[in-house]
């Protein structure tokens, strides 16, 4: 009876101890665990007050947590326009952009040549239709008649009665025709071929040519007026 007691007591106060020392070293864990992170929180509430003393520039506390050799911002922390670096490519780009431009706006925009062309082939028309026709011989005439978008030139011819007129009439745009009042004249003009035909007016009597083809918006506007005088 005396040996059960005792290996009853053995056993109770080791188990005692066991839970004493198991509490202990818990709440000595705790303790470091909280000693700690304490040191930690201190740690960093130093680093931020440092950084929050730099001058009384508001970019400033930036400049030593954010340095980097390519002026990036690895953490996310950098405001908005600071540390901006131009890198040399795109100086580059920028420049190549803007020359195609210069180049485009150039080759586009009309200059003065083209109103130049416009003053030579306006004077060749009237070099090829001349306003007055051309004695041949007496009682023979010659008129050259130019059909154009619009109108014919020369616009007004004038005879004696009893002429005989000989028209060469030509049309370098687009097809036309040619026809004579009151007379046996009726021509189809393609563009670049003269045609010719020849008529004779007796009597005194203002009469009118005019294109046969309609040609566009412009098309009965295309009338020249012949004076038999």
């Amino acid at each position: 009876m005396g040996v059960s007691l005792r290996l009853t007591d053995d056993g109770g106060g080791h188990e005692h101890g066991f839970r004493a020392r198991l509490r202990r070293r818990s709440r000595g864990q705790f303790y470091g665990l909280r000693l700690a992170n304490r040191r930690e929180s201190l740690a960093l509430s130093d680093r931020l007050s440092g950084l929050g003393r730099r001058g009384d520039d508001p970019h400033a506390r930036w400049s030593s947590a954010c340095d980097h050799p390519l002026g990036d911002d690895p953490g996310g922390l950098r405001p908005p326009g600071a540390g901006l670096i131009v890198r040399p490519i795109e100086i580059l780009l920028t420049s190549i952009s803007a020359a195609a431009l210069a180049l485009l706006a150039v080759l586009v925009l009309p200059t003065g040549d083209e109103t130049a062309f416009q003053h030579e082939v306006g004077e060749s028309r009237a070099t090829e239709a001349p306003r007055e026709i051309r004695e041949v011989h007496p009682g023979h005439y010659e008129a050259i008649v130019h059909a154009y978008e619009g109108g014919f030139e020369p616009s007004e011819i004038r005879v004696p009665v009893g002429s005989t007129v000989t028209f060469k009439v030509l049309s370098s745009e687009d097809y036309h025709g040619f026809a004579i009042q009151a007379a046996d004249v009726n021509l189809s003009l393609a563009p670049g071929i003269a045609e010719e035909v020849v008529h004779t007016f007796g009597d005194t009597s203002v009469v009118y040519y005019y294109c046969t083809v309609y040609c566009g918006n412009n098309h009965y506007a295309m009338l020249g007026k012949i004076v038999v005088e």
